[in-house]
């Protein structure tokens, strides 16, 4: 006979399922996100603009908004991106890293 605790395994079982085949959908909508042009652009700006990879060291309390959105841009875009899709995070920063060496170049539009 079957006892509370059983019934709470089960319970937490079928919730880890879940919860398990949730962040699988997230990957994968996160793959077709960002694996378009668009949705490259669209990564590219959200790296940039939340100064991924540039300090954000300003000597007063701006510090601390800029840490906020840096932790933002790092911790939840790239690494959920990274996850789900390692080699559009790849295009995107070598993006990234191109238009820094060249300032005036264009990403195309097609």
């Amino acid at each position: 006979m079957p006892d509370m605790f059983d019934e709470e395994k089960e319970q937490q079982k079928q919730d880890d399922l879940r919860v398990a085949a949730e962040y699988r959908q997230f990957q994968k909508d996160i793959k077709d996100t960002f694996s378009t042009l668009h949705g490259q652009r669209v990564l590219k700006y959200i790296l940039e603009h939340g100064k991924t990879f540039t300090s954000i060291f300003t000597g007063n309390s701006k510090t601390y908004y800029l840490a906020g959105v840096q932790d933002f841009s790092r911790d939840i875009i790239a690494n959920e991106v990274l996850a789900a899709d390692f080699e559009t995070y790849i295009t995107v920063m070598q993006q990234i890293v191109a238009e820094r060496k060249m300032p005036d170049a264009k990403v195309s539009d097609s």
